[in-house]
C-alpha cells in the first residue's frame, strides 16, 4: 500500500470516472486524541474551537515537543492505511493523497469510522486534468459544480485566473456532455483566437502557482497588463496548457475510435 504523504498516480487526465476526497475530520487533534497526547477536555475545546485557534495551538504544541510531530505524521499514514484496507482499496483505485485526504476513484468507502478517527466525503468528481504541475479536479451533478485546482492558492484563482479557468471548465463540460470531437472544435477555437491575441488579458497570464506574466527573461510578478500586447509578453507557457487539452481530446478520440 502506497505510505506517501503527498502522492500523485500516473494519470493525465480522467474524463466520466467518478472521483471521491474523503478527509480525515479534523485530522490534527482527532489522531492527537487517539494517541493520547491530547485529553478528553482539550480535544473537545480544540473541536469546537475556529480553525485558526486550532492551528496556532497544535503548531506550538509541535514546535513544543518535535515527537509529537512525528507522532502526528505517523498517526495520520496509520489511519489511511487503516481506510484503505477496510475498504478494499487498492493502489490502482488511488489517484491522489493530501496529507490527510486520499482521492480514490470508482470506490466507495463503507468504513470511515476508526475509534475517534472519521473520514468524511468532502467532495465527488467525474473530471480529472493534470495541466503541467496543476491539477484540476472537477465534478457536476444537477444544479452544483465543484471546482479544485490544486497548485494555486484559492485567493489567485479568483483575482488572476478566473478567464483561462473558464477556459478549463468549457472544455471539461465539452468533453463529458458531447464528447472529444466537440472539444477538439472548441479547444482549436480557443487556441486560434490565443494566437491572435483576442482573448482577455488575464487569459495570458500564466496558469500556475506565481501567477505571473512570463516574460523573455524573467516573470512579471503580479503586473496589471491591459491588453496582449502590452509589454514584450511571452505567451507560450498557457498556450502549451491549450496544447495539452487538446493532446487528452485527441487521445479520447482515438480511444473512442478504437473502441
Amino acid at each position: 500500500m502506497i505510505q506517501k504523504v503527498n502522492y500523485l498516480a500516473d494519470i493525465k487526465y480522467s474524463f466520466g470516472r467518478y472521483i471521491r476526497e474523503y478527509d480525515i475530520r479534523k485530522a490534527n487533534i482527532s489522531i492527537l486524541f487517539e494517541l493520547g497526547i491530547l485529553s478528553k477536555e482539550k480535544y473537545e475545546e480544540l473541536f469546537n474551537a475556529d480553525r485558526m485557534y486550532r492551528q496556532v495551538y497544535i503548531g506550538k504544541l509541535i514546535r513544543s515537543n518535535s515527537s509529537i510531530g512525528e507522532a502526528l505524521k505517523n498517526g495520520i499514514a496509520d489511519s489511511k492505511n487503516k481506510f484503505f484496507e477496510a475498504n478494499g482499496i487498492l493502489d490502482s483505485d488511488i489517484l491522489s493523497i493530501k496529507n490527510d485526504a486520499v482521492f480514490i476513484m470508482d470506490k466507495i468507502a463503507k468504513a470511515t469510522s476508526f475509534g475517534n478517527i472519521n473520514f468524511v466525503l468532502k467532495n465527488t468528481y467525474d473530471t480529472f486534468m493534470q495541466l503541467d504541475k496543476i491539477q484540476v479536479y472537477y465534478g457536476s451533478n444537477l444544479d452544483r459544480e465543484v471546482i479544485d485546482v490544486k497548485g494555486i492558492k484559492d485567493e489567485d484563482l479568483e483575482i488572476y485566473h478566473m478567464p483561462f479557468l473558464s477556459i478549463i471548465i468549457e472544455f471539461i463540460r465539452t468533453m463529458n456532455t458531447f464528447g472529444p470531437e466537440e472539444a477538439l472544435d472548441f479547444i482549436n477555437s480557443i487556441m486560434d483566437a490565443y494566437i491572435r491575441k483576442e482573448l482577455s488579458i488575464d487569459c495570458y497570464r500564466c496558469f500556475r502557482s506565481n501567477s505571473g506574466y512570463s516574460m523573455p527573461t524573467k516573470t512579471m510578478g503580479y503586473a496589471i497588463l491591459t491588453t496582449p500586447n502590452d509589454y514584450n509578453v511571452d505567451f507560450n507557457y498557457n498556450f502549451a496548457l491549450l496544447r495539452q487539452m487538446y493532446g487528452y481530446a485527441v487521445e479520447c478520440l482515438r480511444k473512442k475510435i478504437e473502441g
